[in-house]
């Protein structure tokens, strides 16, 4: 599964700025990592890790952690309207990389939080995507 990250990560940040409403709201502001790690990041802004769970010879499962980010100068709306944008495209829907099938759904419910640090509302939820190899 872990060599198969940058083909999810790819996925993801195509669909993100590909998809007009999301576009609209995120621009290119989409990080494949904690934004802590994120140098003088822009907001609005969908930041996200994807951790291997299990991996079999054609099926993976692995963990995508989901933030959706934004100042709290600005609407907070914005981050709802940008998950809500995010379920419509991804949640039970089957990309398809090569001959490797992914398919997205939501495990828990987003989360409001406040960082302090970034001075900035965020969203969290919790993903898993499962993965087939089609030979």
């Amino acid at each position: 599964m872990a060599y198969w990250i940058p083909e999810i990560q790819k996925l993801i940040i195509d669909q993100i700025t590909k998809t007009p409403q999301l576009r609209t709201i995120l621009q290119t502001r989409v990080y494949s990592k904690e934004l802590a790690v994120v140098k003088s990041p822009k907001f609005p802004c969908l930041s996200f890790e994807i951790d291997p769970v299990t991996l079999l010879t054609n099926i993976c499962d692995a963990r995508l952690k989901l933030w959706i980010w934004n100042n709290s100068s600005n609407s907070r709306d914005l981050i709802y309207d940008a998950y809500i944008e995010f379920v419509k495209k991804f949640d039970n829907q089957r990309f398809t990389v090569d001959k490797k099938h992914f398919i997205f759904q939501r495990r828990m419910e987003p989360v409001e939080l406040y960082d302090q640090v970034l001075d900035a509302d965020y969203i969290s939820a919790i993903w898993s995507i499962r993965g087939v190899i089609n030979e």
